[in-house]
């Protein structure tokens, strides 16, 4: 074998990688360096094995970071989807609590303040509502009661047309009554 060069040689059924190497001086020197190819190999299936299981860990440890991580996100969101839902069921106290100065919070503050909004604009129409529903019984029965009020005084006025000195008085304060009555509706 030439110098340098790297040759596979077969001793005793077990494989070597050989090389050579001239060595100069008064007396020519070869110095021959063998290397056991079966346990390099052996090494490096070994050490394949090794790189593929740290892989696997690498690949499993980031993927738990990773949903680790994406909850942090995605549980504020969820909240928010279930408050933003409970609110269309009428349910404007439920709890909605923001965590940390993030953008997610900042979200979480802004809907739990706006939640408080709807609420109090919800409440000041129901009063209104429930105020003009007073309003318009109110209404309705006054003017039924003036509509009676109104007969009252038309029948006293028949009636005290053709009353005698003995019932006039008694007349007079029915058309009276009626007309402090007409005054208060």
């Amino acid at each position: 074998p030439s110098s340098g060069s790297i040759h596979e040689i077969d001793l005793g059924g077990e494989r070597y990688l050989g090389s050579s190497i001239e060595l100069s001086g008064d007396h020519p020197v070869r110095l021959f360096c063998l290397k056991s190819y079966d346990q390099a190999t052996g090494f490096l299936d070994s050490l394949n094995r090794a790189l593929l299981t740290m892989g696997l860990v690498a690949v499993l440890t980031g993927s738990l970071f990773g949903f680790a991580l994406s909850r942090q996100i995605t549980r504020p969101l969820e909240d928010l989807v279930h408050a933003s839902r409970q609110m269309e069921k009428g349910d404007f106290e439920f709890p909605i609590i923001a965590h940390g100065e993030d953008e997610v919070a900042e979200l979480t503050r802004a809907f739990a303040q706006m939640r408080k909004s709807l609420r109090l604009s919800r409440e000041g129409m129901l009063r209104s509502a429930r105020l003009e529903a007073v309003g318009r019984l109110a209404g309705g029965i006054a003017h039924d009661f003036n509509n009676l009020v109104m007969i009252i005084k038309g029948y006293s006025d028949l009636v005290l047309e053709s009353a005698n000195e003995e019932t006039r008085p008694h007349i007079e304060e029915i058309k009276r009554a009626g007309d402090r009555a007409s005054g208060l509706t």
